[in-house]
């Protein structure tokens, strides 16, 4: 995971959640698209199981802007990630808008996949 170094640059509160149901079968393919999403949008990235038996994920994206943590601790298809902005240099809302749109796009054609946003 990202280490606390890392961390303590983002606010403690997200700006918004992306909350994303991920049938099992299609679990790799969504991590797939997440690494991919990582890759074109400059974000450092790091998605690694959190228990080697359980299908538990943590997923750590981040650049200087922006960071996108989360996880599927709350049952293995739900994905809950929040978008903390940099405290020294944070994203503005348009751009926010704009990566979390990505986002969903990226997924979007993942088999049953779906997601809601909450703005905070």
């Amino acid at each position: 995971m990202v280490s606390p170094y890392e961390l303590q640059k983002f606010d403690s509160s997200p700006i918004r959640t992306l909350t994303v149901l991920v049938p099992a079968n299609s679990r790799e393919k969504f991590i797939s698209r997440l690494k991919k999403f990582a890759e074109v949008n400059g974000f450092s990235q790091r998605i690694k199981p959190i228990h080697p038996v359980d299908p538990q994920f943590g997923i750590d994206l981040w650049r200087d802007d922006i960071g996108i943590f989360g996880d599927n601790l709350h049952g293995d298809i739900e994905f809950s990630l929040g978008f903390y902005p940099n405290k020294s240099t944070p994203i503005s809302e348009v751009a926010a808008d704009g990566i979390v749109e990505s986002l969903i796009k990226e997924i979007s054609n993942v088999a049953g996949v779906t997601s809601s946003v909450v703005n905070h």
